[in-house]
């Protein structure tokens, strides 16, 4: 989800990487799938312009096609991450998507291996059907960081309510149009593919740790040939930038599918091919 694919995780695979201060809660959530160290803002949620760049256009004025959102499905991705120019497979992420008529449901299970020690993230949320697919629960499941990484939260119209397994409860704030990190994989299918547009993400939750984050902006690249399944392929580049910094690459097939994602220039997902087809 949002953050940087932690410290704790790729500390054992980047050389002369600092050690950061964490919360014990947060660390299993950050080895896994964290994507990008986002700065947070003061700005208002309400606001409509990024450093300057006031003519970006609102998320949360883009319409929305849920026909479009039903094609997911279930979609399994190989996840690599680059050292010293060197891929190293750790493992499989597997993002689900359900569709009903007024309720989305995204659930994203993260399964890598790194030094003999299995890492694993489970997180479930049921969301609203809209551009922003606001969750009104988050279920998160994690093993193997030395912490439980497990929590449930109960999110009403402006804050949510935090459970973890010990029984500690908080209390945290989820303005209105906030869109999550789990939620973004998924709008990069839904934008329009105008090469050049750019739109507004003024708040961005990291839903595995609940942390709020941005602002930032998407950005329709254009055209971009990957490789998939040993073929190269024409897709329809998207990222996501926070100021000048790219933290996440997504590529859009021209069914609407998402094929692959970079996080943070280093960690890449890329979807594992049907075996009924070339793709």
């Amino acid at each position: 989800m949002t953050a940087q694919i932690s410290d704790r995780f790729t500390r054992h695979a980047a050389r002369d990487r600092t050690t950061r201060t964490r919360s014990p809660r947060s660390a299993l959530a950050r080895a896994v799938i964290a994507t990008a160290v986002l700065v947070a803002s003061s700005a208002p949620l309400w606001a409509e312009s990024v450093a300057g760049q006031s003519d970006l256009r609102p998320l949360r004025k883009v319409d929305f096609d849920l026909d479009k959102l039903k094609s997911w499905g279930t979609r399994t991705f190989t996840y690599t991450i680059e050292d010293d120019g060197q891929m190293h497979e750790l493992g499989t992420v597997t993002l689900e998507t359900k569709v009903a008529e007024k309720r989305v449901t995204h659930h994203d299970v993260w399964k890598l291996r790194w030094k003999e020690k299995d890492i694993a993230l489970d997180v479930e949320m049921d969301c609203a059907a809209d551009i922003f697919m606001r969750p009104a629960t988050i279920v998160a499941k994690g093993h193997g960081s030395g912490d439980s990484g497990t929590f449930t939260a109960k999110i009403g119209d402006e804050a949510g309510d935090v459970t973890f397994t010990d029984d500690t409860k908080k209390r945290f704030d989820l303005p209105p149009n906030t869109l999550t990190d789990m939620a973004l994989f998924r709008v990069f299918t839904l934008l329009p593919r105008v090469e050049g547009a750019e739109f507004l993400v003024a708040r961005l939750l990291e839903a595995s740790e609940l942390r709020m984050k941005g602002p930032g902006f998407i950005k329709a690249v254009g055209t971009d040939k990957i490789n998939v399944g040993g073929k190269p392929k024409t897709m329809f580049k998207f990222t996501y930038s926070r100021g000048d910094r790219v933290i996440i690459e997504a590529w859009v097939d021209n069914a609407g599918a998402c094929r692959q994602l970079r996080l943070d220039r280093r960690k890449t997902l890329t979807e594992k091919p049907p075996a009924t087809t070339d793709e």
